[in-house]
């Protein structure tokens, strides 16, 4: 939070609270008046466990952003409004349905004030063809002011993947040809792996959840 812009890549291990950590710095930004439009990217079986968790634990409401969502938008604000560039909404959508070909020029033109991005590994960049789910993540990620990007598996031992994912947040420190160096990831990653979750004596530094 002491930087200007929260854009960064949690690749914490997975059940050390990926989601609560999104959220606690979901619900300072929205404090701060910098949270007025939200979209949350993630894989269709875990929509609802993000609506269930954001309201649970932090009051905070999502709206599924699906067909049936797409069509009452549209009937209600008219075909030529961006439904996606609304002030004041919280969505929550999943990387296949975001990645039509329908909804690209209206993503382009769409800007939010953050961007939540889960399993963010299933949107990097493999090979000379990149799929539909990592130009569509690539367009969201550009428009966004702040960009959590969230994946416990951040590198799958193919630099070019993991690339494209510190590419989303500044491009400007990944150039084609520049060395990716252990400082340049520090900047833009937080990582914790599961032994740091106990002592030296083997006890767990936290409680058990309840």
């Amino acid at each position: 939070m002491q930087k200007l812009r929260q854009r960064v890549l949690i690749g914490d291990d997975v059940g050390l609270g990926k989601t609560i950590e999104a959220g606690l710095i979901l619900k300072e930004l929205k404090a701060r008046n910098r949270a007025n439009s939200v979209l949350f990217l993630v894989p269709a079986h875990l929509q609802k466990k993000w609506i269930r968790d954001m309201e649970r634990f932090f009051d905070i409401d999502l709206t599924v952003a699906d067909r049936q969502w797409v069509e009452a938008e549209r009937r209600r604000l008219g075909e030529e409004t961006n439904i996606w560039d609304q002030e004041g909404q919280s969505l929550v959508t999943s990387m296949a349905f975001l990645r039509q070909d329908e909804f690209q020029p209206e993503i382009e033109d769409a800007f939010w004030d953050v961007v939540i991005i889960d399993e963010a590994h299933k949107a990097s960049k493999r090979g000379d063809s990149p799929s539909k789910t990592s130009l569509m993540a690539e367009r969201v990620a550009n428009r966004s002011e702040s960009l959590l990007l969230l994946s416990a598996t951040p590198h799958d031992g193919k630099g070019e993947a993991f690339r494209s994912l510190i590419s989303y947040i500044d491009p400007f420190l990944v150039a084609e040809n520049q060395e990716l160096t252990r400082d340049v990831v520090d900047r833009m990653m937080i990582r914790r792996g599961k032994q740091t979750i106990y002592d030296d004596n083997g006890d767990r530094i936290f409680p058990d959840r309840d």
